[in-house]
């Protein structure tokens, strides 16, 4: 069932200098067949978060109250530690504040509007961190689950097919850990995540638009600088080790010493829109941000490469739980 490494479009040296993370990181595809015909809007992020947030919480809930804030058991839940943060861990690991959650999202970009019965759908989910790998078993059946209460704005209901686990980070080599009739699940297996050497031209994606405020106000393309991406990336490893680092001194202080802003410069930005409707507040929302590419020096990006490559599954800015904010590196001189 293994399935061949794909080199997502880039070719790498096959000497990889040694690095080891500070965090756990398990990316995972999602394999779904549909049932019966949906269609999607253009940016299926929200819907696939509340397919999982809706299954999950119906498999794990044992108190059945709407409120999560008022529960007892908030504090131990799977649901509120992945889908609740501010509840669940509160300000316990990280002090400025904002609590991120221990998943990413990837969603297929430009993905499919109308899928047919029969027709497949697959996103990427990143873990971060022993505890949320370990909950594995429970987001697959809540997949399962929410399978049944079905997909988009007709519930179309869908199977569960296959849940595979990427062995080289961005580089493929994914092996099957669950099928749907099979017997049980195979577990997560170690995860090479050392990226290319620091060298060459590369150029960044802006694949999903990133939302980030500066002085209170969301940046555009006019306001945006290079060093702007530094200090997103530098934040968000600074959050996520303080909740989900399995070193205790897994980031060196000394990476962000100098954030290395020449490394970086702007080919070309534009603003994209895009809304969302919440259920939970009832209204349409706008979640517009940041998409286009820049160029990246490799070699001037020095020690904070490493955490820039690996950024690429982890995500920048907001609304990362819907796929928002995601970035690729690609070798220049490849589309």
């Amino acid at each position: 069932m293994n399935q061949p490494a794909a080199a997502h479009g880039r070719d790498l040296p096959a000497e990889r200098p040694s690095f080891v993370s500070p965090l756990p990181l398990q990316r995972l595809r999602f394999t779904l067949r549909m049932a019966a015909p949906v269609r999607l809007p253009a940016w299926p992020g929200s819907a696939l978060r509340g397919l999982l947030g809706h299954g999950l919480r119906r498999t794990v809930c044992v108190t059945g109250q709407r409120d999560c804030g008022a529960c007892l058991l908030r504090t131990h839940c799977l649901y509120t530690r992945f889908f609740d943060v501010h509840v669940g861990l509160a300000d316990a690991c990280c002090s400025r504040g904002a609590v991120p959650h221990p998943w990413v999202l990837d969603v297929p970009w430009p993905s499919p509007r109308a899928l047919a019965a029969g027709d497949r759908l697959a996103f990427h989910l990143m873990l971060i961190g022993d505890e949320a790998a370990g909950q594995l078993p429970y987001l697959v059946h809540a997949l399962e689950r929410a399978g049944q209460r079905g997909l988009g704005p007709g519930n179309a209901p869908f199977t569960l097919t296959a849940v595979d686990q990427e062995t080289v980070l961005g580089l493929g080599g994914w092996r099957t850990l669950y099928e749907a009739g099979g017997e049980g699940m195979e577990a997560l297996a170690s995860v090479d995540v050392t990226p290319p050497p620091a060298a060459g031209s590369w150029r960044l994606h802006l694949v999903s638009p990133l939302r980030f405020k500066r002085h209170g106000r969301l940046v555009g393309p006019r306001e945006f600088e290079p060093v702007h991406l530094w200090r997103l990336l530098r934040d968000r490893w600074a959050g996520l080790q303080a909740c989900f680092a399995a070193m205790v001194d897994g980031l060196p202080a000394d990476v962000w010493s100098s954030l290395p802003a020449e490394a970086l410069s702007v080919e070309a930005l534009q603003w994209r829109d895009w809304t969302r409707y919440s259920s939970r507040q009832r209204t349409r929302m706008q979640l517009g941000g940041l998409v286009g590419s820049l160029r990246v020096d490799a070699g001037a990006a020095g020690a904070v490469w490493p955490w820039l490559w690996l950024g690429q599954w982890l995500h920048l800015g907001k609304q990362t739980t819907m796929g928002l904010g995601q970035y690729r590196l690609l070798p220049e001189g490849r589309a």
